[in-house]
C-alpha cells in the first residue's frame, strides 16, 4: 500500500508541502488511534516519520500504539530506540516502565519509572505505574505510598483506588482497603474486580453478611459469574453452612463443570455431612481435572479415611505433602490416621517436627496433645494442650469434649488447664 502511494506522488511532494503533510498524517493517525484502528494509526505515523524519521513526538505516539495494542516487546523497542534520541523524555521513560512490567521484567521498570518521575513528578500515570511495578515485586508499603501520590494529583481513577486498596489489603490495613475499594466503585460501579476483593476484606473482618451481601450483588447482576458464586460457596464452608455450601457448589459446577476447585470444595462438604463415599467419587473427578492440586489430593485422603480405607488414605495425604506448599494440614490428617491405627509413634515423628517448626498453628500442638493423652502421657499431654489453648481458646472446649482425653477426665491439672481461656 505505501509503495502504491509512493510511486503515484513521488518524494517532491513532500519537499514541497513538507510540514502540511506530515500534519496531515498525524492528525490521521491521531484519529485512528481514538478510534482503536491501532493499524492504521501505525501506518499513518509511518508515512509522518518517512518525511522526518528522527521526530521525537511521532515516535511517542507510534510507541503508545504498540502499548495499546499489548505488544509490549515491539513497544520496549521502539521506546529505547526514542530514548537514544533523547533520554530526557519522561513519557518515553514511563512507557518504557509500561513495557518493562508487561514483559516481567519488574526490577528494570521500577528503575525506568524512577528516571519518568525524576524528570516530571507531576504525572498522576507515572506515579500509580511505579506504585504497580513496586506491588509486584512485593514492596507493598513503598507502593502505598507511590500510589496515595497519584491519587494527589488525580483521584479520579478507579484503577489507582483499586490499586491501592490491594496493596493496603496485603499489608493488613483492612478498613482503609475497604474505603479505596469503595472509590473505585463509586467511579466505576461495575468494577468487579474491586467489589470481589471488598468481599474478601469484610469477610477478613468477620463482617460474613456484608461480604454475602456484596458477592450477592455481583451474581445478582450475572448469574453465571462462577468466581463470585465460588466466593460465595466459600463463605458458607466457613460458617461450616454445608448444606448450602453444597447447593451453591452444585450450581458452579453446572457453569463450571470441569473447575477442579469447586469438584475439591464439594468433596470437602460432602466428608463434613458424613457422606464419604459421595466425597471419594468428587475428589476422583477434581483429580482427574488437576492431578496437581495439594488441597485436592488432602481432601481425597480425608474422604477415604472417613470411609476407613487407611491404607490408600495415607497414600494420599503423602501426595498433598509432596505437592503442598503448606502442608501442615496434611501432616495433620497423616497423624490423626495413624493415631487411629495404633501407630503412635509414626504419629509423634510427624507432630514433634511440625510444633518445633510452626509453633504458632494450634492444631499441631492440639493432635500432640491427642497422642500424649493416648499413649498415657499425662504431663506433656497437658502440656501441649495449654500450648494450643494459649493461641485459641476454643480448644479448651474441644478437649472437654474429645475421647482421646478419657482417661484425664476428672484430672485436676487436667480441668486447670482446658479452663484456663
Amino acid at each position: 500500500m505505501y509503495r502504491r502511494f509512493r510511486s503515484r506522488f513521488g518524494h517532491d511532494k513532500y519537499k514541497d508541502h513538507p510540514v502540511d503533510i506530515r500534519a496531515v498524517w498525524i492528525n490521521a493517525a491521531d484519529d485512528s488511534f481514538l478510534k482503536g484502528k491501532h493499524r492504521d494509526a501505525i501506518r499513518y505515523y509511518n508515512y509522518a516519520l518517512q518525511i522526518d524519521p528522527e521526530d521525537i513526538s511521532i515516535l511517542l505516539k507510534k510507541s503508545e500504539v504498540y502499548l495499546a495494542q499489548g505488544r509490549y516487546k515491539t513497544a520496549l523497542r521502539a521506546f529505547c530506540r526514542l530514548l537514544d534520541l533523547d533520554s530526557n523524555q519522561p513519557l518515553a521513560w514511563h512507557g518504557k516502565a509500561i513495557a518493562l512490567v508487561n514483559t516481567g521484567n519488574y526490577q528494570e521498570a521500577i528503575l525506568a519509572a524512577e528516571r519518568s518521575l525524576e524528570l516530571d513528578d507531576q504525572s498522576a500515570e507515572a506515579w500509580h505505574n511505579y506504585g504497580t511495578a513496586l506491588g509486584i515485586i512485593g514492596k507493598y508499603q513503598e507502593a502505598v505510598l507511590a500510589i496515595e501520590r497519584s491519587l494527589e494529583l488525580d483521584d479520579q481513577s478507579a484503577e489507582a483506588w483499586y490499586n491501592y486498596g490491594t496493596a493496603l489489603g496485603i499489608i493488613g490495613n483492612d478498613a482503609e482497603a475497604i474505603v479505596a475499594f469503595d472509590k473505585a466503585l463509586s467511579l466505576e460501579p461495575d468494577y468487579i474486580d474491586a467489589t470481589r476483593q471488598k468481599s474478601a476484606l469484610l469477610l477478613r473482618l468477620g463482617e460474613v453478611e456484608q461480604a454475602h451481601d456484596t458477592l450477592d450483588t455481583l451474581i445478582d447482576a450475572d448469574p453465571s459469574d462462577a468466581l463470585s458464586m465460588e466466593s460465595k460457596a466459600g463463605l458458607y464452608l466457613e460458617k461450616g453452612q454445608f448444606q448450602i455450601g453444597l447447593e451453591t457448589l452444585e450450581r458452579l459446577l453446572q457453569i463450571e463443570p470441569h473447575n477442579a476447585r469447586a469438584w475439591d470444595g464439594k468433596s470437602f462438604v460432602l466428608s463434613n455431612l458424613g457422606r464419604h463415599e459421595q466425597a471419594i467419587e468428587a475428589s476422583k473427578t477434581a483429580i482427574e481435572i488437576d492431578e496437581n492440586s495439594g488441597n485436592i489430593w488432602l481432601n481425597y485422603g480425608f474422604a477415604l479415611a472417613g470411609t476407613g480405607a487407611g491404607e490408600e488414605a495415607l497414600g494420599a495425604f503423602d501426595r498433598a505433602m509432596m505437592l503442598a506448599n503448606d502442608n501442615k494440614l496434611a501432616v495433620m490428617g497423616k497423624s490423626v490416621l495413624f493415631m487411629g491405627l495404633g501407630r503412635y509413634e509414626e504419629a509423634l515423628a510427624l507432630l514433634k517436627p511440625m510444633v518445633e517448626t510452626h509453633p504458632e498453628f494450634p492444631t499441631g500442638w492440639y493432635n500432640l496433645a491427642c497422642l500424649h493423652a493416648l499413649r498415657n502421657e499425662k504431663d506433656s499431654a497437658i502440656q501441649s494442650l495449654s500450648c494450643a489453648i494459649e493461641i485459641d481458646e476454643k480448644y479448651g472446649q474441644m478437649a472437654q469434649n474429645d475421647q482421646d482425653f478419657e482417661n484425664l477426665r476428672g484430672d485436676p491439672d487436667f480441668e486447670k488447664a482446658v479452663n484456663q481461656g
